[in-house]
């Protein structure tokens, strides 16, 4: 089936929905300039006491550090939380609100950054996902 036929069919699934569940995470997030983990450029590499403790990002992700490196951890947090409140929901989020207009559904997320929310979605329509 060629690309532009599978786009239509697609769109077509989606305007005739009665239901729907969307799945976002990292890449959501990240057209609206919030830094994903794992990237060349995400948190995991670029929170700079990493680099000064000599921590692996993960490590401050951890109950760990709450108990070892507290400062830095509460650090990583608002660090990550500044820049979310500093960047706006992308033209996606609005897609997906129209799109919750005409049907029923909700979404799943692993985004802590609360764009679905600042675009003007419902919020019994979030659903966070938690990594363990």
């Amino acid at each position: 089936m060629a690309l532009l036929e599978t786009l239509h069919k697609s769109a077509d699934l989606i305007r005739n929905c009665k239901r729907m569940l969307l799945l976002t995470s990292a890449g959501m997030s990240a057209d609206s300039n919030i830094p994903t983990f794992r990237d060349k450029d995400g948190y995991w590499k670029n929170f700079p006491p990493f680099k000064e403790k000599n921590l692996e990002a993960q490590d401050l992700a951890s109950p760990w550090a709450f108990r070892n490196e507290l400062p830095h951890a509460w650090a990583f947090y608002e660090w990550r939380r500044r820049n979310a409140n500093e960047n706006q929901p992308h033209e996606g989020y609005r897609i997906i609100n129209e799109w919750f207009e005409k049907c029923d559904g909700f979404i799943h997320t692993t985004n802590t950054d609360g764009l679905h929310l600042m675009s003007g979605c419902d919020k019994d329509r979030i659903h966070l996902m938690r990594l363990t």
